[in-house]
């Protein structure tokens, strides 16, 4: 049976978020040592991030919130899911700003 001392909680709004480049601020919401992260990332808009994003530990799992995310393979819109592959590689974006969750898994 569950009881509240299984449990931590907060409220995103108490997170704090910091502004990783320019345009590009992130809240991290869970982190292990290994490399496993669960963030909120918030594109301002016409944010770029201004390198390649590669997925060497594991899957990235971005689940757009609002607004529009994109690469260099496309734009997805609020609702969208994207998976990229342990390997995988991508320069994220947002022409108009975005809100995503982003999972990083370790294979």
């Amino acid at each position: 049976m569950a009881t509240p001392e299984m449990f931590s909680r907060t409220h995103i709004n108490d997170i704090e978020e910091v502004e990783a480049v320019p345009g590009i601020f992130v809240k991290m919401l869970h982190h292990t040592d290994e490399g496993v992260m669960v963030r909120q990332l918030r594109f301002a808009p016409g944010a770029v991030l201004p390198m390649q994003d590669t997925h060497e530990l594991g899957l990235e799992m971005v689940y757009v919130l609002d607004g529009t995310f994109a690469d260099e393979s496309g734009s997805y819109p609020a609702g969208s899911i994207l998976y990229g592959k342990k390997g995988s590689s991508h320069i994220p974006a947002s022409p108009e700003g975005c809100t995503v969750l982003s999972i990083n898994f370790v294979d």
